[in-house]
């Protein structure tokens, strides 16, 4: 009988994969055990499964093989070659030709503003007052502060705002200018209504009272932080009262993917993956790309699914 080697992983999907290494060429290759890859329908050894998990997870550039994407995400790479529980780390995906605007990458990228020659004309066209034809712009693109939620080296949730049109935008700023980023979904307070005033404040967790209505202070890097006039009377005095705004969202790919199917969204998708302005909730350092292909939605983590 020839060797035979049966290996049971469980994944993080809390499901049982198994996985047989079998003598596949006895004649050609005595002793060789080979296991059923289905990411790369192929039969491989355990040695050249640990070459392509390796080499996926090392930084993406131009050169990099398309085939090793599919290795990026792979629960069973990741429970032979790491530590089985351990979570997916940070990892430069990003493509340099991505617009932080429309997310296209088949254009040239102004690099001050990092988003393609297309979407820096229509910015222009706003801020002169008139498109080419001497018009007013349709679809005028207005940038505002939009807030996203990142965590701190020491683990800390803050909170940044970038001028962007979307809050698509503001996420893809946030991977583009602050190196290996990661996002959370937390609230700077308790958002309670005060009828008084007929609108949504940021409340203390110690004084969640009118009185403990948080603030909130701007740094030049568009770190804001909250502040409670009750904890910190000094430091609190003249600043405007906080914005009461949504948290940055953190969801599945499948979640993504039926909600713009639900709202009839993916309609307007390419066949080209672009971001959207939610965040992958497995590894939270980017932002889920969708497209529609075939007339099918999909969607994926660039690092988590590759």
């Amino acid at each position: 009988m020839r060797d035979h080697t049966n290996i049971i992983l469980q994944s993080d999907r809390d499901h049982t994969a198994g996985i047989d290494f079998v003598e596949k060429f006895p004649d050609l290759m005595p002793g060789k055990l080979f296991f059923e890859c289905e990411r790369l329908c192929a039969l491989i050894t355990r040695e050249t499964c640990h070459q392509n998990f390796t080499a996926a997870h090392e930084k993406v550039t131009d050169e990099t093989p398309l085939r090793l994407m599919k290795c990026r995400s792979c629960q069973v790479g990741r429970a032979l070659h790491t530590d089985e529980d351990a979570h997916p780390t940070w990892q430069d995906v990003r493509s340099s030709n991505e617009c932080v605007r429309c997310g296209r990458r088949d254009l040239r990228i102004v690099s001050a503003t990092g988003t393609c020659v297309s979407c820096w004309n229509r910015r222009r066209e706003i801020e002169r007052g008139f498109n080419a034809r001497g018009k007013p712009q349709e679809t005028p693109i207005d940038l505002h502060p939009r807030r996203v939620g990142l965590i701190d080296a020491e683990g800390n949730p803050t909170w940044r705002r970038f001028d962007a049109w979307h809050a698509g935008e503001a996420i893809s700023r946030a991977i583009r200018q602050v190196d290996s980023a990661k996002f959370h979904d937390k609230q700077p307070g308790k958002s309670i209504w005060n009828q008084r005033v007929r609108r949504f404040q940021y409340r203390c967790d110690k004084h969640q009272g009118e009185f403990g209505s948080l603030v909130e202070f701007h740094r030049d890097d568009g770190t804001i932080q909250y502040v409670c006039p009750v904890c910190k009377p000094g430091r609190a005095k003249g600043l405007p009262e906080a914005h009461v705004c949504s948290a940055t969202s953190l969801s599945s790919p499948e979640f993504v993917r039926e909600s713009m199917e639900q709202t009839n969204i993916a309609i307007h998708l390419t066949e080209q993956f672009a971001p959207t302005a939610h965040i992958c909730d497995r590894c939270q350092h980017y932002a889920i790309e969708a497209r529609l292909r075939n007339g099918r939605t999909e969607t994926r983590c660039p690092m988590c699914d590759g």
